[in-house]
C-alpha cells in the first residue's frame, strides 16, 4: 500500500520541502523505506518498516495525550465545534494561499 510524498504533502497541508525532510530523516533512522510504484515507475510509495511500525502504538498515545491536555475540560460538543471552526480557518487559509 504505502503513500507517495505527495500526497503526504496534500494530509499534511505542509510545504513539500518539509515533507521531504522529514521523509528523509525517517528513512535514515530506518523508520520508512521507498518502494517503486508498479503503477509508474516514475514514483515511489513511502512504507513504514518494522521499526517504524513499532513506533505507531506510542505516537497514537503521545498524541491522544496531547489532544486530552488542550482540550482538558471542554465537552464534546465543544470539542466537535472547536474541530470545525479549525477545518474551516484551514480551509480558509488555503484559498489565501490559492
Amino acid at each position: 500500500m504505502g503513500l507517495s510524498q505527495k500526497d503526504l504533502v496534500d494530509k499534511l497541508g505542509i510545504k513539500p520541502a518539509s515533507v521531504s525532510s522529514i521523509v528523509n530523516q525517517m528513512e535514515s533512522e530506518g523508520l520508512i523505506i521507498r518502494v517503486q510504484d508498479e503503477n509508474d515507475a516514475r514514483k515511489f510509495k513511502l512504507l513504514l518498516t518494522d521499526k517504524g511500525q513499532s513506533l505507531v502504538p506510542d505516537v497514537i498515545r503521545s498524541w491522544q495525550k496531547i489532544q486530552d491536555e488542550v482540550t482538558k475540560g471542554f465537552t464534546d460538543d465543544e470539542k466537535a465545534v472547536l474541530t470545525r471552526l479549525l477545518k474551516q480557518m484551514d480551509q480558509n487559509l488555503e484559498g489565501l494561499m490559492h
